[in-house]
């Protein structure tokens, strides 16, 4: 074979799409409809995505101590779950490369992971286009700033604020383990937001934001990365569990999962919440983050790390279930 008939062969196998993009062009009307549908919820992250409302949640009724009206909490929850899609869609899209490479080498485990529902990547595996991505999160933005707006429009700086983290993030991933810190802030601001939303700033809203930052640490990050660590490493990827190892990153994990229950009794004293919630935070924070943590601690493996991530993604909606019934009941 001459060089220029070389060269034309491999320029030919380049432009190949993937399998999966194949697939899905070759699918037409509802079904390519339903199949676009599944990949901007996969894209977007939904289900975990949708725990954010919790978050925002628990600072709106911590900061009342009481339900808010409910014309703030439709537009309130509507801002929040608009922000949410469009910052994780936003992430995924920043992250398109490293992912396209991922799929390359990907590895079964065992274990169920509630956010990865529907379709994986969908824009590293062209399920979707650039067009469609950008256009999912630009639409979503604009709703959730719009809504804001109606809230309080200044929060629409710190919707902006969070567009900048997610983006650091993301830029960092081969860089250093120290994003833990900046996606940690990111999901502690987005909690904060729901506390702003309603109220002024109080001393008890610094500790409410420590205890949404070391649960994001403990409860969800480092457990997360678990679950990809073999693949994070053969990317390159720079987090606990790749550079420091399995049995640190669990121990790392455990100890801001203790923090996070020292912080709910914190929270709990200092909001002069009374014994029932003092002894039933703690009652929650051990089964939902203590005792799956334990067990990561002592069998550092991605389907533990993954019941863990489960487990404490329910926390912050628990604690409010708790907070309503102490506000009301007692």
């Amino acid at each position: 074979m001459s060089k220029e008939q070389n060269t034309e062969v491999q320029e030919s196998k380049r432009k190949l799409p993937t399998p999966a993009y194949r697939l899905s062009t070759d699918r037409r009307g509802w079904e390519r409809i339903i199949e676009v549908t599944r990949a901007l919820l996969g894209f977007s992250r939904v289900i975990i995505a949708t725990f954010a409302l919790a978050q925002a949640g628990l600072g709106a009724v911590l900061a009342l101590q009481k339900l808010p009206p409910l014309r703030i909490t439709l537009i309130g929850a509507i801002a929040v779950l608009s922000a949410s899609y469009a910052l994780t869609a936003t992430n995924d899209m920043l992250d398109v490369k490293i992912d396209k490479k991922r799929f390359q080498s990907l590895r079964d485990f065992k274990g169920f992971d509630v956010g990865s529902l529907f379709i994986r990547h969908p824009l590293a595996q062209g399920v979707i286009s650039y067009k469609i991505a950008i256009s999912w999160i630009a639409s979503l933005s604009v709703i959730s700033m719009v809504f804001t707006f109606f809230l309080k429009p200044w929060l629409i700086g710190l919707f902006l604020i969070m567009v900048v983290l997610v983006s650091l993030y993301s830029f960092l991933n081969t860089i250093t383990t120290w994003k833990i810190f900046i996606i940690a802030v990111f999901v502690a601001l987005g909690a904060v937001a729901g506390w702003l939303a309603v109220a002024s700033p109080t001393p008890l809203l610094y500790i409410f934001a420590l205890w949404m930052f070391c649960w994001e640490m403990g409860g969800r990050n480092i457990p997360n990365d678990f679950a990809d660590v073999d693949e994070d490493m053969n990317l390159g990827l720079k987090t606990i569990p790749t550079v420091f190892g399995a049995k640190v990153a669990s121990r790392v994990a455990f100890v801001f999962l203790i923090l996070t229950c020292l912080t709910a009794i914190a929270i709990a004293v200092f909001a002069k919440l009374g014994l029932f919630f003092l002894v039933s935070s703690m009652l929650l924070g051990a089964i939902l983050l203590l005792r799956p943590g334990y067990k990561l601690l002592k069998d550092p493996k991605p389907e533990i790390s993954l019941q863990l991530f489960n487990f404490s993604t329910l926390y912050p909606l628990f604690m409010i279930f708790l907070l309503l019934f102490t506000f009301y009941v007692f």
